[in-house]
């Protein structure tokens, strides 16, 4: 990877492709489509219609499943809530998630003045007033797992708000 080879090609006339040796190596990873790119020269003696090419080994293994360890998480004001999420499989290059608020079956649902608005802003590009659940809001968390790393944790850090609330 990011290594270049260079060779010389003899071309004769009415010759229109030269082999180029790739070698793919495969795995059962999820992970990016692989890319090798060609350049070639004329050193002498012709003109050649496109100097650029490549292969693209497209991903073929199946994206891993996202699962959350529990729904419902908890804090007082001004804590932070936490949940634990998981992949089915590892990949071999980092991947996401994106999370987003959904209301509670019952119960008091989280509201944009309920969550630090930097924090809010980052991940709605909306204003936090006027105070609306957080489920009725653009608001989307991008979950990042490391390649080869099946665990990582959402966040949402809330704010103490002088306020008689459940």
């Amino acid at each position: 990877q990011g290594s270049i080879t260079s060779w010389l090609a003899t071309v004769r006339p009415g010759d229109r492709t030269i082999p180029v040796p790739v070698k793919v190596v495969g795995d059962t990873l999820f992970g990016y489509d692989e890319s090798t790119v060609l350049g070639a020269k004329a050193v002498r003696g012709f003109v050649i219609g496109d100097y650029q090419g490549g292969v693209t080994v497209l991903n073929d293994d199946p994206a891993p499943k996202v699962s959350v360890a529990s729904t419902s998480a908890s804090t007082t004001e001004g804590g932070t809530l936490t949940w634990q999420m998981s992949l089915s499989a590892p990949t071999e290059s980092g991947y996401w998630a994106v999370a987003g608020a959904q209301p509670p079956a019952s119960g008091t649902e989280l509201s944009t003045t309920d969550v630090d608005p930097d924090w809010f802003a980052q991940n709605s590009f909306e204003q936090v007033e006027p105070s609306r659940p957080l489920s009725s809001t653009s608001y989307s968390s991008y979950v990042f797992f490391d390649a080869g790393v099946t665990t990582s944790t959402l966040t949402i850090p809330t704010i103490h708000a002088n306020l008689t609330e459940p």
